[in-house]
């Protein structure tokens, strides 16, 4: 059971990283109905849409999906669809979720702990 979760995962990974390497190519200028377009394929792999992004709450999306490369995709699509759409909503929950992954991903520097010498 546990194998079956972690091949669905990696699974999910691998679709998000081949749509969102195919909108980074794209200039948001000139194809925005297609940056848009491949942004809510991307969505759709999570089940989500853009219009869900809007309406739920980040700890909510977070919640569903506790993979931290998951989530980082999902920042990675919710980035290229404000270069196509400067929506304030998706802006404040895409920052919400940097802050997330951020603060579970830490990381211990060496020097942190010469930090007060």
């Amino acid at each position: 059971m546990i194998r079956q979760e972690e091949d669905y995962i990696l699974s999910l990974i691998d679709q998000l990283q081949k749509i969102v390497a195919s909108i980074l190519k794209k200039n948001a200028v000139e194809e925005k109905e297609k940056i848009i377009a491949s942004v809510d394929e991307g969505l759709g792999i999570l089940k989500f849409s853009i219009q869900e992004l809007k309406e739920n709450n980040i700890e909510d999306i977070i919640s569903q999906y506790p993979n931290t490369e998951l989530l980082y995709q999902l920042r990675l699509l919710m980035n290229k669809y404000l270069e196509a759409d400067n929506d304030v909503e998706i802006r404040k929950k895409e920052k919400q979720l940097k802050d997330h992954i951020e603060k579970t991903t830490k990381t211990c520097l060496f020097s942190d702990f010469y930090a007060d010498v």
